[in-house]
Formats: C-alpha cells, structure tokens, sequence
C-alpha cells in the first residue's frame, strides 16, 4: 500500500485551482500521492450546489481510496506547504491523543454559525472539512455515507453542511468526538480562499449571509493564517519558474485575484 492519499472532489467552479494544487502537494510532499475527483465523473445527476459539492467529497465510494493507508479530504484552494513535523505526522498525532480511532479532525468554534433549512448549529456541533482517515473509517461509516449520497442527491443543502454531517456521522458510529484544535495549523498550508476577503482598496467587504468586514478585519484574518514561516515558503515556491507557467495558464478571474493578493501579501511581509 502507498502511505497517504491527498484528495478532493470538485465541480467546474474550482477546476481552476487544481493545476496549482497538484503542484504545492508534489512539491511539498513528493511522497504523497494525489487525486482530484470530479463530481461530473463520481456523482453525475446531483445538484450544481458548490455546498453539495462540499459534502459529497465526504461519502465518495470507498473504492476510490482502496490502495492507500491513510487519506486526507481536503479542500482545492489549500495550497499545501511541507512542515515538520509532516501532514502525516501531525495527523496520527492528533488520532493518538484524542483516541479517535479510525479519523483525525475536530470541531470548529463556538462563534460559527450555519444554517440549513429549517435547522441552525454553531462550529461545536460540527467538524471541520478537512478530514483524515484510515481504511478502517471506511469500513464503519459506509452504511452512513450511502444514507447521506442518497439524501444529497436530493436535498438542498447550505454553508456547513459537510461539517454537520461528519458530526453526525462521528455520532452514529459512537466514536469520540476531538475538541477544538488549531484549525490553521491544520489545513496544512495556506487557505488561498482566505484572500477573496482581503483587498487594501475596500472600506467594507462584504460576505453573503454575514456581517460586512472591514478592511483590516480582512488583513488581520490574512495574516493570522499566513504566519511569516508561510509566508518564506510560498516566496520560494514563487521563485520556481513552473509557478509563473501554471498562473499563466489560469483562467478564472477570481482565482487568479486569489492568487495575485497572496503574491501582493507575501511581498509586503518580506
């Protein structure tokens, strides 16, 4: 068996980062294998929901994980950074101390809130979207992930829900749930998602469903989850000539935004 699999499911709205993504996670952990899933391809006839996207990447079959020890669902715009100790390391760590098995994740904070339907939860009562597992999750949380394909296939569902299913599904299976950990230092490298916020330009930023951001609410937000170690890593990242093809080669206005404020950030932390 290889050790550990990186891995995604995305629609056409985040086919953009892919390229990018696949690169940090070679680059960073050349032992690690990767694999981007697409829902048109794992889950046709489901609902064009970025937020039914979201979820369904935590009940993908299990066969497209047979061949791996370990996996870890993430999200497409990690851009993921090698650390010691590794992605790996950190992982096993985390399901060694809280006894949690088969699974490596946590709640989120107390001042999340979501919403869904008629149904409403903070961050304690949902995990996180980056998920680490062992074959063994798979086992157990099958006939829970069959429920809940079926349920996607048919349900709307909004901001969070991925979370609140994996609480669920953590629930069902009567395997202890992990308190708060420090979720920055958990996704492992930088959220580049973290920078459809920040923008020096703007006296407010708005985000849907939520109260409006100030400016600097939104740089201090960048800065907490791109520390100054990030930070040199993603410069030297920068410097590699196949960097400047692969933004080259983008052609999503948004994500190439992302990335041309995280390049501006950089060189202003220097």
């Amino acid at each position: 068996m290889n050790k550990l699999l990186i891995t995604t499911l995305i629609d056409d709205r985040y086919r953009d980062y892919a390229e990018l993504f696949i690169w940090c996670c070679h680059k960073s952990y050349p032992d690690y294998d990767i694999k981007i899933l697409r829902k048109d391809k794992v889950f046709p006839d489901y609902p064009d929901n970025g937020y039914t996207t979201n979820a369904l990447r935590m009940v993908v079959p299990p066969e497209h994980y047979e061949g791996w020890d370990y996996v870890f669902i993430t999200d497409i715009d990690i851009l993921i950074l090698r650390t010691e100790p590794t992605l790996l390391d950190i992982r096993l760590a985390d399901m060694e101390k809280d006894k949690t098995v088969c699974y490596a994740n946590s709640i989120r904070t107390k001042s999340s809130i979501f919403t869904n339907g008629t149904e409403s939860w903070n961050g304690t009562q949902c995990l996180s979207g980056l998920h680490f597992c062992t074959q063994e999750w798979f086992k157990r949380v099958e006939p829970y992930a069959k429920y809940y394909r079926d349920y996607l296939k048919a349900a709307e569902v909004g901001r969070g829900f991925d979370g609140r299913m994996l609480y669920y599904m953590v629930d069902q299976l009567s395997l202890p749930i992990s308190p708060k950990h420090k979720l920055i230092k958990r996704h492992h490298g930088i959220h580049i998602g973290t920078f459809r916020l920040w923008d020096e330009g703007l006296k407010y930023i708005n985000r849907p469903g939520a109260e409006p951001m100030t400016a600097q609410q939104a740089r201090h937000a960048a800065e907490k989850r791109v520390d100054s170690q990030k930070v040199k890593i993603w410069k030297q990242y920068m410097a590699d000539p196949e960097y400047a093809q692969i933004v080259s080669r983008m052609t999503n206005p948004d994500v190439i935004c992302q990335v041309k404020k995280l390049e501006a950030f950089c060189n202003v932390k220097d």
